[in-house]
């Protein structure tokens, strides 16, 4: 592989200057090269020049023997090839896709007519439905990027709404899947294209994590109230409401699927770190909110096996050793936080054992306070336990976003700032909006300078 991407690289000047099909070939295949060896960036801009390339040979537009009406055959199929992969490597970025759909909304790409259909057919089919789910959420950040602080409350009911329809777009598209392949149902029995039924239903449940991962973050009452006073009412209200417990299935859900498929050894997915770590740290949030119950601790049985499986991808990789430096810090983040609470001996005759039947809220223990963690981070948490992961001259939290892929910080808009809801101020503004009750005043409504 490194000689490969050696050559690809002193070829690349060679390749951008020769516009022909065999070019768009080699710059794709160095693309997704380079995403297998983890350098994202590099991967994402080659496809890019790829993509300029197709557009100046004319692929995004229909041949001259097209039909009326148009249909997918009227396109390269070489097209649909880069169309598939551009959005569903941009919607795993985080990105809004570079690709514009308004050539191809008469098309209806995300629907599915037949029963028998081609593993490209389904892949065109999602990677359309991310790109409007992308699409939908990016407009409400940039509502909220351009509004004025008064117009806060129609902001977050903007952000809930998008996510909502977003959630309801991903459903709906999931349920009109084949019922072989269809990823919100469990595999009683061995599917006939067992491969592409685990591709859809990876990419479906890393989807719906990147979509709510963010109602983690809220109490389970503010969320309540997000319900009562947003989405009541809503086509979306179920999946706002049962937000959180969808996300931690969706979590487990892609960790036995990538341990099953280790197992098997079908090597089904390249690369498959990317939702795993997405799977752990939704699940790592999910028992640090949660550390003494009985679910957690099956949850943390499951974070180990994923913490493994993600050392096994990554071996080779230049990050390797950063990367098990946060994987085992993480780990015993949630260790510490899963330790039985120490009650002074006084009142041990007055509090019911932790391993008992009482619930955690009738034993007057709130996980994750201020007053617990003495208000330290999880990088403070890392410190502690292994002091030179932040001394690390790389891996300085306050220098930017900390990529997934590279292990590099950078300063770039990914995917909390497109895909999502953004709970800042969130939980006050419900209790505010509770109080006063309504959501905006009455003659202003939803007003937002831009």
């Amino acid at each position: 592989m490194t000689e490969t991407l050696s050559l690809a690289r002193n070829a690349l000047g060679y390749l951008i200057g020769n516009v022909s099909y065999n070019t768009i070939e080699v710059l794709f295949l160095f693309s997704v090269c380079l995403r297998l060896s983890d350098e994202i960036i590099s991967a994402w801009t080659t496809l890019g020049i790829c993509l300029s390339i197709a557009h100046s040979l004319g692929l995004n537009k229909p041949g001259k023997n097209r039909k009326k009406p148009l249909d997918l055959d009227a396109w390269s199929p070489a097209w649909w090839a880069l169309y598939s992969y551009e959005k569903l490597f941009s919607f795993q970025l985080g990105y809004v896709s570079t690709i514009s759909d308004d050539a191809f909304d008469t098309l209806d790409l995300d629907v599915l007519r037949s029963a028998a259909l081609e593993p490209s057919r389904v892949a065109l089919s999602m990677a359309n439905v991310f790109s409007k789910m992308s699409r939908r959420c990016a407009t409400a950040r940039q509502l909220e990027e351009r509004a004025s602080r008064r117009a806060l409350e129609a902001v977050v009911k903007e952000k809930v709404t998008s996510t909502g329809e977003a959630f309801l777009m991903l459903t709906n598209w999931a349920n009109s899947v084949p019922a072989g392949i269809r990823p919100t149902s469990d595999f009683m029995r061995v599917p006939e294209n067992l491969g592409l039924a685990s591709f859809v239903s990876l990419h479906y449940h890393n989807a719906l994590i990147m979509l709510n991962r963010n109602s983690l973050l809220i109490s389970k009452n503010a969320l309540h109230m997000a319900v009562e006073i947003i989405a009541k009412d809503t086509p979306w209200e179920y999946q706002i409401r049962n937000g959180q417990s969808m996300v931690a299935n969706s979590a487990r859900k892609i960790i036995h699927l990538l341990a099953d498929n280790d197992d098997s050894a079908s090597h089904l997915f390249a690369p498959a770190y990317f939702p795993l770590l997405h799977a752990m740290y939704v699940l790592a949030v999910h028992i640090l909110k949660q550390p003494h119950s009985r679910v957690s601790k099956i949850d943390q049985s499951l974070l180990v096996t994923a913490a493994d499986l993600v050392r096994c991808y990554c071996v080779g990789l230049g990050e390797e050793d950063r990367l098990n430096t946060v994987l085992n810090g993480l780990l015993r983040v949630v260790q510490e936080a899963m330790k039985p609470i120490s009650v002074p001996k006084d009142k041990d005759h007055n509090t019911p054992a932790l391993n008992s039947s009482t619930s955690l809220s009738d034993q007057n223990v709130t996980p994750l306070t201020d007053q617990q963690g003495d208000n330290q981070t999880f990088a403070e948490s890392l410190g502690q336990t292994d002091p030179s992961m932040l001394s690390h001259p790389h891996l300085s939290m306050d220098e930017g976003i900390l990529d997934p892929f590279s292990g590099q910080p950078f300063n770039m808009p990914i995917l909390p700032d497109e895909i999502g809801c953004d709970w800042a101020d969130f939980e006050n503004l419900l209790q505010r909006l509770e109080s006063e009750g309504s959501l905006y005043p009455g003659d202003e409504g939803m007003v937002i300078d831009i």
